[in-house]
């Protein structure tokens, strides 16, 4: 899978101040709340998280639901 391919099935921090208009903060607190979908790392063992982008549109549409 190309870089490409694979960041077209996430959302990264950019994309979610972008979508929310919020801090990092308030996404933590909201995630630590578990009113927030949980961050991934796209790459594993890599620093750079991100979100499932399916997972945000959900979440978006009111449809999203916390899986602990």
């Amino acid at each position: 899978m190309k870089n490409e391919d694979m960041n077209d099935h996430f959302l990264y921090w950019d994309d979610i101040f972008k979508i929310f208009n919020t801090s990092e903060t308030t996404v933590n607190r909201r995630i630590s709340e578990k009113k927030f979908p949980k961050k991934v790392h796209p790459i594993p063992g890599s620093r750079r998280v991100g979100w499932l982008r399916s997972e945000i549109q959900l979440f978006i549409q009111g449809k999203w639901k916390y899986e602990g």
